[in-house]
């Protein structure tokens, strides 16, 4: 739906895949417990669109608007790339490299 906030569609999205560990003693356990990451991820994305929209450097700011250091951009960029990895491998399209 091209109405859909970012968190509706991060919330339908994360309904849609399958979190659920395949290989591991206690499945449910493991899935109870991504699913209180996945809340946590939900409330990070919330935040990051926050920022974005209020200190952002488009959205059409004034000559003199000063954004957030640029520290706190690379922390952004380093969690929503991990968030967009981990859903992409649960999808399939892509695989975590293992170091």
């Amino acid at each position: 739906d091209k109405g859909w906030t970012l968190q509706q569609l991060l919330r339908h999205t994360t309904n849609s895949l399958d979190f659920k560990p395949k290989d591991v003693k206690n499945p449910d356990a493991a899935e109870s417990s991504i699913k209180q990451i996945l809340g946590g991820i939900a409330t990070i994305v919330h935040g990051v669109t926050e920022l974005r929209n209020s200190y952002g450097t488009g959205h059409g700011k004034d000559a003199d608007f000063k954004g957030l250091e640029s520290k706190y951009a690379k922390l952004f960029i380093g969690v929503v790339a991990e968030i967009a990895i981990i859903y992409l491998a649960t999808n399939g399209e892509t695989e975590i490299v293992e170091y």
